[in-house]
This record gives C-alpha cells, sequence and structure tokens, in this order.
C-alpha cells in the first residue's frame, strides 16, 4: 500500500495562497515596471527636447522668440476673450497656436480661477496607450504562467478522478500508481484509493473463493468442478479422475447423528489432501460423493493414488464410527478434440 513521502509536503491550502501571492506580485512588478519605462522615456525625452528648443533659441534668436511668441499669445488671448463660451472654438484656437510654431511645447487657457480651460497636446491619452502596450505582454507572460501553475495543480486530481471512474478496470490500480501526485491532499487521495481497490479486489477474491469452495470440507464444490474441466478442455489437457463416495454412509448419520457424519466427511477431506499432489483438484460433489482431478496423470497413477486413499481410509479409525471404507472408480480424459471431458467422468 503506498504511504505519503515524509518530509516537506504541500497541501492544496498552501498552493492557492502561494498561486495568489505569486499573482498579486507579478501584476505589482509588472505596473512598476510599465510605469517606470514610461515615465524615464517621457522625463528624458522631454528633458533633453526642452533643453535642445532652449539652448538652440536663447543663443540664436532669444528676443525675437520671446517678441513673437508674446505677440502671438496677446493676439490668441484676444481671439479666446471673445469666445468663452465656446469650448469647442477654445481647444481650436489652442491647437492652432500650437500648430502655429515650434515655439510653444503644449499650450493651454486657464481662467482667472485658476480653471483648465483648454490644453493642447492632450499627454494623458498617449501615456496611457504606452501604459498598455509595455504591460500588456508582461500581463500576457503572467495568465500563461498562471494557467501552467493551475493545470500542474489539477492534473493529479484529473488522473485520480478517472481512476476514481474506473475502479472496477482492469489496469486501473497500475494508472493509480503512475499518478504524480505531489502535493499532501492528492496525495492521500491516491493513498486512499489504491487502499478501496485493494480491499475490492480482495473482497471480490475472497466471494470467488467462497462460491467455488464447499463450506463444510474445504474442497472446491460442483462451480469449481465445472470450471476446473472447462480450463482443462480449453487448454487441451488430459488428466484422470477418481470418483469415490463413502460406503454406508446413510448408517452413520443414522446411528451417530449428522454432526458426526460432518466429522468424517472433513476427515476423508484431510485424507485426500494428503494422498494427493498440490497441483490436483479436489471436490465434494454431493453429499459423500467426491472428485479427484490429476492433471497429467496416467490411468495406473489414478489407480495407484486411488489404492492409496482406499487403504488409509480403512485403516484410519474415526471416532466414535470406527473404520469407514470407500468405493471408487477412475478414468481419464486424453485432451482430444470433440471429446468433452464430462464423458470421460460419466
Amino acid at each position: 500500500m503506498p504511504h505519503a513521502k515524509h518530509g516537506l509536503r504541500l497541501d492544496l491550502r498552501t498552493l492557492i495562497l502561494v498561486l495568489c501571492a505569486l499573482t498579486a506580485l507579478v501584476m505589482l512588478c509588472a505596473s512598476y515596471f510599465a510605469s517606470y519605462r514610461v515615465q524615464r522615456q517621457l522625463l528624458i525625452d522631454h528633458s533633453l527636447e526642452a533643453n535642445r528648443v532652449y539652448a538652440a533659441k536663447l543663443a540664436a534668436i532669444t528676443e525675437t522668440f520671446i517678441g513673437n511668441a508674446l505677440q502671438q499669445l496677446s493676439f490668441s488671448a484676444g481671439v479666446q476673450g471673445r469666445q468663452l463660451a465656446d469650448a469647442q472654438a477654445m481647444q481650436a484656437e489652442t491647437d492652432r497656436v500650437l500648430g502655429q510654431s515650434m515655439a510653444f511645447n503644449s499650450t493651454f487657457v486657464l481662467d482667472a480661477d485658476g480653471v483648465l480651460l483648454a490644453i493642447s497636446p492632450a499627454p494623458l491619452s498617449h501615456l496611457v496607450l504606452n501604459v498598455v502596450g509595455t504591460s500588456a505582454p508582461l500581463a500576457l507572460v503572467g495568465c500563461l504562467l498562471l494557467w501552467w501553475l493551475a493545470m500542474t495543480i489539477a492534473r493529479p486530481l484529473w488522473q485520480l478522478a478517472a481512476g476514481a471512474r474506473s475502479m472496477d478496470h482492469a489496469g486501473t490500480a497500475e494508472r493509480l500508481h503512475r499518478v504524480r501526485a505531489w502535493y499532501f491532499e492528492a496525495a492521500e487521495l491516491k493513498r486512499a484509493l489504491l487502499f478501496g481497490l485493494n480491499l475490492l479486489q480482495e473482497r471480490i477474491g475472497r466471494l470467488n473463493r467462497d462460491a467455488q469452495t464447499d463450506p463444510l470440507t474445504g474442497l472446491g464444490n460442483r462451480r469449481s468442478m465445472e470450471l476446473s474441466l472447462s480450463l482443462l478442455e480449453a487448454e487441451g489437457r488430459a488428466f484422470a479422475a477418481t470418483a469415490l463416495d463413502i460406503d454406508h454412509f446413510k448408517r452413520v448419520n443414522d446411528n451417530h447423528g449428522h454432526d458426526v457424519g460432518d466429522q468424517v466427511l472433513r476427515k476423508l477431506a484431510e485424507l485426500m489432501r494428503r494422498c494427493c499432489r498440490e497441483g490436483d483438484l479436489l471436490c465434494r460433489t454431493g453429499g459423500e460423493e467426491f472428485l479427484m482431478l490429476l492433471p497429467g496423470a496416467s490411468l495406473e497413477a489414478a489407480a495407484v493414488v486411488g489404492e492409496r486413499l482406499r487403504v488409509t481410509v480403512k485403516d484410519t479409525p474415526l471416532e466414535p464410527v470406527g473404520a469407514v471404507t470407500i468405493s471408487l472408480g477412475v478414468a481419464r480424459w486424453d485432451g482430444e478434440a470433440g471429446a468433452e471431458p464430462a464423458q470421460a467422468l460419466g
């Protein structure tokens, strides 16, 4: 019977907690990494561009630049002042000012209270697109990793469930042994299934033995005899048979009772076992009738075994009955096609 391995054992609750923590850590790292990449690039690009534009214009046309800028802003302010109620027009004017000259990185309009009325360009949408573009591959990799971990955890449970559905099929025990139950709950389920399967097979075997065994003598019954004859016929294997019964057994029952008669039957079964080989089949076919099947034995060998048993029974006293005698006969089936073993026994 399999046993769970000792030492470090993982259980399902721990695996799920680790999986959740790993998921949160992966998502947090992905977000930090995406934000870092986007912010870093934005800061670098904006700083370099601002410094370059500032240095070039400061060196070349500082006064002209400032004057032109003020002139443009003054003109735009006059236009904006006439359309404060029209948000669409204000946005169009803000975009026009930005596109008219390279002097401005961005343009925006504030009212007297400092409320932003219009801005160009809109940097938030660009930032969101950069974040999504950077984090999407990381999120995809994280999802694939989580899917693989979930499949790894669930695979032993699926295999054990399949084994539980086919407990009555051949090879189920071998398939259950091959299941890699690498955490505690799966190992315990595997152990319980193997134990239940072994118990089921043991009980089925016991039922089969009981169905083919005479409960009084422990010899095979008529069903066991018929099954053995069928197997010998299917194999084409020759055998000799010795049929016997107890002389005047009814007188034993009438004079001494059925309990004493049962003792006589059990004693005869014991003597039959002593006189036979290990592979011979001994059956009780009726009340005091018995049959000995001797696979591969000749007719002469069966006669010798029968005579030895007859003498042994006659010389063995059975209290309170005394000595009993048996009558017997021998026959042989040669395993020839077309001939049935039952005909030789008849």
